[in-house]
């Protein structure tokens, strides 16, 4: 899924945002660094929207090394389902240097 996914956000240079939900679901470290090439690519790409049930730190590392070199990106949006999940510190860190950095 994450392939096919990829490559439509790599074969649509005018897309601005995407959002993504995985009922029940994980995104696998292969699935995040695939996902964060597209992104790295995306020209236009300004919004990014996920919610899961977990991101591991190294998916993490991944998509905050992607959103730091995205050229448009201005927002992203990270949900974990349930509600009462919570980030590993190592993926705050990740996310945090990404944000202070783009």
């Amino acid at each position: 899924c994450v392939e096919h996914l990829s490559k439509a956000i790599e074969n649509a240079p005018e897309l601005q945002s995407i959002s993504i939900r995985l009922s029940y679901g994980v995104f696998s470290d292969v699935g995040m660094e695939r996902l964060s090439e597209a992104i790295k690519n995306a020209s236009a790409l300004q919004n990014i929207s996920l919610a899961c049930d977990e991101i591991s730190a190294a998916g993490m590392k991944l998509l905050s090394e992607a959103i730091q070199n995205a050229p448009a990106f201005q927002s992203i949006s990270i949900g974990l389902t349930p509600w009462n999940k919570v980030f590993s510190d190592a993926c705050v860190e990740h996310l945090s240097k990404a944000i202070e950095n783009a």
